[in-house]
């Protein structure tokens, strides 16, 4: 078994264990949220010794260069060192320019970095508080066109982030952010595709910075966007993007409500978002899956064996834990001063 060794510590992790796992195993605090490589929650410093490139996809190569690896997506083949990460490397400084609320759980926020940033329209950043909790947004905003990263934040229950944001900070406050991450964006490669967006809730946002971003580059291929909700008042951008497919023709935005919450609205599709979006899903040639996991899930599926392949098909799950129950969100931030959570 490899040896692992941090803070002047030796910790043996077994065959197939994530590195993140067996820390946990020996009852080490480090910060983790969603265990699958989505949030970056759990980056860690290698000081020598392999990772593994699992453990390093969809960084971003100025992490990658200071070695910098996901824990959760890291199984040691060998004995390793490693040390935590180092604020400096890792967290830069915003402003908040713009804070408006879209519906009553959305708001949109806009962050003006104190350095430039380069991302793509898409990829996420991890946001923390003044109390080191930290969670992760999908970037809406467009590069080439906006000089603030808008980022999409529903309220969420017990949301110790999301319910700090909407009730608490205001246009000139400052935040912490961490990024950007993330490999789902536009594929500038494929400019003809016939692209399928699916998204449920706040998964919206990335999907609109994609569409935005084939827009700018001048994408010829159908563009079908759907968004699934519960009740008409939570498509949060109904006007927008439907003021969007009437300018152009490339265009279908396909509001989609569920059975029973049927509103009487004749401009909706009733029923789950991916019976909906997928009955035609072997016409699409890309496929981009932003929201709940269990649906990003079931679309990837569905989407290959329908015959897209793998590497046509994007996905950002919106992972989340049981942090937001009441007697979690009551806990004290561990030692590290971080905690996991929600998108």
């Amino acid at each position: 078994m490899p040896t692992v060794y941090f803070r002047d510590e030796r910790y043996q992790c077994e065959d197939k264990e994530s590195l993140l796992d067996a820390f946990l195993r020996h009852k080490v605090s480090i910060p983790y949220s969603c265990k699958t490589g989505d949030c970056s929650t759990c980056l860690m410093r290698c000081d020598h010794g392999d990772v593994g490139d699992s453990a390093i996809k969809g960084l971003n190569k100025a992490l990658v260069v200071q070695g910098y690896f996901l824990s959760c997506q890291c199984f040691p083949e060998e004995d390793i060192h490693v040390g935590q990460v180092d604020d400096f490397d890792l967290f830069g400084h915003a402003r908040v320019v713009d804070k408006t609320m879209l519906s009553p759980l959305v708001c949109r926020l806009r962050l003006q970095p104190a350095t430039p940033l380069y991302y793509r329209a898409g990829q996420y950043i991890n946001l923390r508080n003044q109390q080191g909790v930290i969670r992760s947004y999908s970037l809406a905003s467009l590069p080439a066109q906006d000089d603030f990263l808008e980022l999409h934040v529903k309220r969420m229950p017990n949301g110790a982030l999301s319910n700090w944001i909407i009730d608490h900070i205001s246009v000139g406050d400052g935040i912490d952010f961490q990024g950007p991450n993330g490999m789902c964006f536009y594929d500038p490669d494929s400019p003809d595709a016939r692209m399928l967006l699916v998204g449920t809730g706040a998964g919206l946002a990335p999907l609109i910075g994609i569409l935005r971003d084939a827009l700018h580059s001048g994408h010829s291929g159908d563009i079908h966007l759907y968004h699934g909700e519960k009740d008409f008042p939570a498509l949060y951008l109904h006007a927008y993007l439907t003021e969007l497919q009437q300018r152009f023709d490339k265009i279908r935005y396909f509001p989609c409500l569920d059975m029973d919450s049927a509103s009487g609205q004749a401009d909706v599709y009733y029923g789950q978002v991916l019976e909906v979006a997928l009955s035609d899903v072997k016409d699409y040639q890309s496929v981009y899956l932003c929201g709940s996991p269990a649906m990003v899930h079931a679309g990837q599926k569905q989407a290959s064996q329908s015959g897209i392949p793998l590497s046509n098909i994007h996905t950002y799950p919106f992972q989340t834990r049981d942090l937001r129950s009441p007697e979690n969100q009551s806990q004290e931030p561990p030692a590290d001063g971080k905690r996991a959570g929600e998108k």
